[in-house]
């Protein structure tokens, strides 16, 4: 029998190629509304099988953090950072505290600041894609939600029958 796909891939065998975990490509990657469809089954026939080129395209897309030019020698603050980037500065703060963000090089009046040579590589390192934005995530959801089910409001408990009607 002739593969269909042959660079169909499972979540297991991504999750090693991509050196993330399996949970995070099932709980995460696989959830995001824009996640490829399944092209087949693996020889077990319980594991779904991905095209990897779709997977490659999704993750070029989502997941890997585009490269940021900053000016090696220039100082840059949280706030010009977080708008550059996206990371934000609560982020850098949080980080920082951590000791998984560079000590500041200087100042630019009260704020601390980094020369860009100093942050490039901390960047540069970060993964991307965690969750989708909160508009596509409820969208998303919304499209689950059956319009006839019924559902309880916030705080109540369905009536429990015994089937006796």
């Amino acid at each position: 029998m002739v593969d269909a796909h042959p660079e169909a891939k499972t979540l297991h065998e991504l999750a090693l190629a991509y050196k993330r975990s399996y949970d995070t490509l099932r709980t995460s990657w696989a959830r995001h509304p824009e996640w490829p469809d399944h092209v087949g089954k693996a020889g077990d026939g319980r594991s779904k099988t991905y095209d990897a080129a779709a997977v490659a395209d999704f993750v070029k897309k989502h997941v890997a953090r585009q490269a940021v030019a900053l000016e090696p020698d220039r100082l840059y603050t949280a706030r010009e950072i977080e708008e550059i980037t996206g990371i934000t500065q609560g982020t850098i703060r949080a980080e920082g505290s951590k000791g998984r963000w560079p000590a500041s090089d200087g100042s630019s009046g009260r704020a601390k600041a980094w020369y860009g040579k100093t942050v490039t590589p901390v960047i540069k390192a970060r993964r991307g894609y965690h969750r989708a934005p909160k508009a596509t995530l409820e969208a998303h959801l919304d499209q689950l939600q059956d319009p006839a089910e019924e559902v309880p409001a916030r705080g109540t408990m369905p009536a429990i029958t015994d089937g006796k009607g």
